[in-house]
């Protein structure tokens, strides 16, 4: 029921446009309600990968979706190109974001260059021992909402019992709100074969009471 082309999307490791196509649709959805046409310099999705092939690959997905939308192929083309940007999301200088959603990259931060790991653990506190860098996903991500904003991310759920998710929890715990939170450990969402221990969580700035969980 919201007006869609007014608020902010943020993909953060858009992989090939799984998120992104299904985010279109609704974009469009709502558009058409509101009889609002987007323009060239609409900003509403922001997305990044650090793969050109997949970025390449989210383009042409976007585009397509546009055009289904009903976006010329002119707009359509340059949405596309606009909206998702090759890059390093964890050194992006970003502004505030209404949504952010995403399946953040699965990677041991030592198994990255001595030279990226010195950075990202200067940037990122909850790069902490030998975390993961889905965590550094999930702090940035929640430093870039607006106070209404949501993060909503399906990663491996490590960080919620490791060690070297301490950090994060405790950021999360003293200046965020943890509005549900889905264990996916029997019941895998991956359309391949996935060594992980999935869970879906949805955050917000604000203060938990109590937080929904589902198995």
């Amino acid at each position: 029921g919201r007006d869609l082309a007014s608020l902010r999307l943020l993909e953060p490791s858009c992989g090939t446009g799984a998120f992104l196509v299904r985010a279109i649709e609704r974009l469009m959805i709502s558009a058409k309600r509101r009889g609002i046409k987007l323009s060239p310099q609409s900003d509403c999705i922001t997305a990044f990968d650090i793969d050109p092939e997949h970025v390449a690959a989210s383009r042409e997905a976007v585009e397509t979706a546009l055009k289904i939308g009903g976006i010329s192929d002119a707009l359509a083309s340059k949405l596309a190109e606009n909206w998702v940007q090759e890059g390093d999301f964890l050194l992006a200088s970003l502004d505030q974001y209404d949504a952010i959603v995403g399946n953040p990259t699965y990677i041991r931060i030592e198994q990255l260059s001595p030279r990226l790991q010195a950075e990202y653990r200067r940037r990122y506190s909850s790069l902490f021992d030998r975390a993961d860098l889905y965590v550094a996903f999930i702090e940035y991500g929640i430093n870039l909402l607006k106070p209404q904003g949501i993060l909503s991310f399906i990663c491996a759920d490590r960080w919620i019992l490791n060690r070297y998710g301490a950090p994060l929890r405790k950021t999360i715990a003293d200046m965020y709100k943890v509005r549900c939170y889905i264990d996916l450990h029997n019941t895998s969402p991956f359309e391949s074969e996935v060594i992980a221990y999935p869970a879906i969580f949805a955050i917000s700035p604000g203060q938990s009471t109590s937080v929904p969980v589902f198995q």
